[in-house]
């Protein structure tokens, strides 16, 4: 098991919460700082990367749901589930692009 500082967590919070942010597209309130900037446009980079690298149905789910934003109800139609195939699906696959993103972070850092 890895030692994980308390850099380490807050570094992942932030990670969860752009997550958040994306699949949301919630406003910034302020302009971000040009390092902010930068910070962003790299993570936003990673995490459509590791997008690209899901199982095909992972992928499907979130792009329709996470960045078309589409219903549960307008995916399971568009792709002929079930509505609690949707949900399952579009958890799964969230739960693997976090867990990807944070070991791709802990390889930059050389603690894997």
């Amino acid at each position: 098991m890895c030692f994980v500082s308390t850099v380490d967590r807050l570094r992942k919070n932030q990670r969860g919460q752009l997550l958040q942010k994306l699949f949301r597209r919630e406003a910034v309130e302020s302009a971000p700082l040009p390092e902010e900037f930068l910070s962003q446009d790299e993570t936003r980079r990673e995490l459509y990367v590791a997008i690209q690298n899901l199982k095909p149905d992972f992928r499907a789910v979130v792009i329709l749901k996470g960045i078309q934003e589409y219903s549960n109800a307008e995916i399971a139609a568009i792709l002929g589930w079930s509505d609690s195939k949707v949900k399952v699906t579009f958890h799964r696959a969230v739960k693997t692009l976090g867990i990807t993103l944070v070991k791709g972070d802990a390889e930059s850092y050389g603690m894997v």
